[in-house]
Protein backbone atom coordinates (compact mmCIF):
# COMPACT_ATOMS: atom_id res chain seq x y z
CA UNK A 1 0.00 0.00 0.00
CA UNK A 2 1.41 3.36 -0.96
CA UNK A 3 1.09 6.22 1.48
CA UNK A 4 1.13 9.88 0.71
CA UNK A 5 3.91 12.05 2.11
CA UNK A 6 1.43 13.58 4.54
CA UNK A 7 0.31 10.16 5.80
CA UNK A 8 3.93 9.11 6.26
CA UNK A 9 4.70 12.26 8.28
CA UNK A 10 1.63 11.71 10.46
CA UNK A 11 2.60 8.08 11.07
CA UNK A 12 6.19 9.03 11.91
CA UNK A 13 5.02 11.70 14.35
CA UNK A 14 2.66 9.22 16.01
CA UNK A 15 5.46 6.66 16.28
CA UNK A 16 7.80 9.19 17.91
CA UNK A 17 5.10 10.28 20.34
CA UNK A 18 4.44 6.65 21.24
CA UNK A 19 8.11 6.05 21.95
CA UNK A 20 8.31 9.20 24.04
CA UNK A 21 5.26 8.16 26.08
CA UNK A 22 6.70 4.69 26.61
CA UNK A 23 9.95 6.15 27.89
CA UNK A 24 8.06 8.39 30.34
CA UNK A 25 6.08 5.42 31.64
CA UNK A 26 9.27 3.40 32.08
CA UNK A 27 10.97 6.22 33.96
CA UNK A 28 7.96 6.58 36.28
CA UNK A 29 7.90 2.84 36.95
CA UNK A 30 11.62 2.85 37.72
CA UNK A 31 11.17 5.78 40.14
CA UNK A 32 8.36 3.95 41.94
CA UNK A 33 10.45 0.78 42.24
CA UNK A 34 13.33 2.82 43.67
CA UNK A 35 10.95 4.52 46.12
CA UNK A 36 9.68 1.13 47.27
CA UNK A 37 13.24 -0.05 47.87
CA UNK A 38 14.06 3.11 49.77
CA UNK A 39 10.95 2.65 51.93
CA UNK A 40 12.06 -0.92 52.68
CA UNK A 41 15.43 0.44 53.82
CA UNK A 42 13.74 2.93 56.13
CA UNK A 43 14.78 6.05 54.22
CA UNK A 44 12.97 9.27 55.18
CA UNK A 45 10.07 10.31 52.97
CA UNK A 46 11.64 13.66 52.07
CA UNK A 47 14.77 11.89 50.86
CA UNK A 48 12.67 9.50 48.75
CA UNK A 49 10.78 12.41 47.20
CA UNK A 50 14.01 14.27 46.49
CA UNK A 51 15.89 11.32 45.01
CA UNK A 52 13.10 9.78 42.93
CA UNK A 53 11.16 12.82 41.76
CA UNK A 54 7.81 11.19 42.49
CA UNK A 55 5.03 13.27 43.98
CA UNK A 56 3.98 13.18 47.61
CA UNK A 57 0.63 11.73 46.49
CA UNK A 58 2.41 8.91 44.62
CA UNK A 59 4.55 8.17 47.68
CA UNK A 60 1.50 8.14 49.96
CA UNK A 61 -0.23 5.71 47.60
CA UNK A 62 2.85 3.49 47.57
CA UNK A 63 2.98 3.46 51.38
CA UNK A 64 -0.71 2.46 51.54
CA UNK A 65 -0.26 -0.28 48.93
CA UNK A 66 2.71 -1.71 50.79
CA UNK A 67 0.75 -1.76 54.07
CA UNK A 68 -1.99 -3.94 52.57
Amino acid sequence: MLLSALEERVMEKARKEGIKEGIKEGEKKRALVMAAKMLSEGEPREKILNYTGITRKELDKLVIERAN
